[in-house]
């Protein structure tokens, strides 16, 4: 089910609170609308138990309704877009997903308390690909959070960042701070890596300035490169590649 532009689901409020209705069939549910549906969504998700692939990008209202938890038990690719949605990771709170496999969560920012809230939830899941969007990283971010939430993805394999605004050095210390968090190993003969040990592909963000590297002078791609040198070595290789913004 694909539903776009900016429409309305002409769903009538008394019908939202039903139970009875019910789509065993729906797999797909793609929402983008500039209407505040977020009510009608909640319906059509508590309705779709066998929905594997959602979509939501939808206006909401200033505050929010309480929303029910949904289960969805088969769901295994989510896309939350926080460009209108005014906070993602509150829905993503609100639904039951264990077999989520890709993850995809857009929202103007992360603080310290979002990322501590993001790492709780993935602890109760087994990602295999996240992908990240923010318009920018505030200095204020510390080390702690960023480790928690990367710890919280240890069956992890694909992570994609993205800044919206990658033209200052708001994210150089987030940077140097996942190099010395990938330099990190467990104690013992294996030598295993302690932050994101199944990790394949690291896709992040760099401004063009940050391309040119002369030695002797502090480089975050440079850091970030030899900090990722070992993870070559892995059964399954490492990727790591950079998006010039």
């Amino acid at each position: 089910m694909r539903l776009h532009c900016n429409i309305e689901i002409a769903i009538p409020d008394d019908m939202v609170d039903r139970h009875s209705i019910y789509f065993p069939n729906l797999r797909n549910l793609d929402v983008s609308s500039n209407m505040q549906v977020i009510n009608q969504c909640w319906f059509l998700l508590r309705s779709s138990p066998n929905v594997e692939r959602v979509t939501l990008d939808f206006k909401c209202p200033d505050h929010h309704p309480l929303l029910s938890q949904v289960s969805l038990p088969k769901l295994r690719f989510l896309t939350l877009n926080g460009n209108d949605l005014d906070s993602p990771l509150e829905l993503f709170s609100r639904l039951d997903t264990p077999s989520l496999r890709k993850l995809r969560l857009q929202q103007d920012s992360f603080d310290n308390e979002s990322l501590a809230e993001m790492g709780k939830l993935m602890c109760r899941l087994r990602l295999g690909s996240l992908h990240v969007t923010a318009a920018a990283v505030p200095k204020t971010l510390n080390n702690h959070a960023l480790e928690a939430f990367l710890c919280s993805l240890g069956e992890l394999t694909h992570l994609n960042i993205l800044f919206w605004d990658n033209g200052n050095d708001d994210a150089d210390h987030v940077f140097s701070a996942l190099s010395e968090l990938l330099s990190r190993r467990q104690p013992g003969e294996d030598n295993q890596p302690a932050i994101l040990p199944s990790i394949e592909e690291l896709t992040l963000p760099v401004h063009y300035t940050d391309i040119k590297i002369e030695v002797g002078v502090p480089n975050v791609v440079k850091d970030l490169v030899i900090a990722c040198k070992e993870r070559q070595r892995q059964p399954n290789g490492f990727h790591l590649s950079f998006r010039v913004e």
